[in-house]
């Protein structure tokens, strides 16, 4: 019995590696990498900020990209994040993640990163907002400045105690998700072959190892 229950396991990894695995995929980009020319709006402050994204399909999001600039030697850490249906709602999903920060560039006495982090939620076809504030750093709050860096492309941009004002320009930032299938995947008929035919050659194996027991 333990020699079926081998090959049973080894037949469903096969079967498994065989199947296509779902891919983030940008659903959004908002000019990001930025090249740092237009200033960029304060976020390890008093205040947070929102931003629209469009959604063309139904996607379980994974994560988001933003453009920061801040002084020499300091590096972003963490930062507070909602999604939401209107600007600064969280009735998608909400959290706190670390940052993953790419250096992009030295400009006017400070560095530009371009940071990753983790997002979650489910959405379909519409629009969305994308809210960050309490960004943390390697220094004690207060003591340095982290500005998200502009981009001017076509979202609207709002800081919360003016909500319902689109501020001058827009944030650089990138959105991205898996889709979700509209319905039951079913393989085309070149994978429904392969399926079939690794499916026959594990129950040959399987006979041959059965008989062998």
């Amino acid at each position: 019995m333990k020699r079926l229950s081998n090959v049973s396991a080894v037949i469903a990894a096969i079967l498994l590696a065989a199947v296509p695995q779902a891919k983030a995929d940008s659903i959004y980009n908002n000019g990001t990498p930025s090249n740092g020319s237009l200033g960029g709006y304060l976020l390890n402050g008093l205040h947070d900020l929102s931003i629209s994204f469009p959604s063309s399909g139904s996607f379980n999001l994974t994560s988001a990209q933003i453009n920061l600039f801040t002084n020499f030697g300091v590096t972003p850490s963490t930062v507070a994040w909602s999604i939401g249906t209107t600007p600064f709602a969280s009735d998608i999903s909400s959290g706190v993640s670390s940052l993953a920060n790419t250096f992009l560039f030295t400009n006017a006495g400070g560095y530009f990163y371009q940071s990753t982090f983790s997002i979650s939620g489910a959405i379909g076809v519409g629009t969305f907002y994308l809210t960050l504030g309490h960004l943390t750093t390697n220094f004690p709050p207060g003591l340095v400045d982290v500005f998200w860096d502009l981009s001017d492309g076509s979202s609207a941009s709002y800081v919360d105690f003016a909500p319902t004002t689109p501020l001058d320009h827009s944030n650089a930032f990138a959105v991205f998700g898996t889709p979700v299938p509209a319905g039951p995947s079913v393989p085309e008929g070149g994978q429904t072959a392969t399926y079939l035919a690794l499916g026959l050659a594990g129950m040959g194996w399987l006979r041959r190892a059965w008989s062998c027991g």
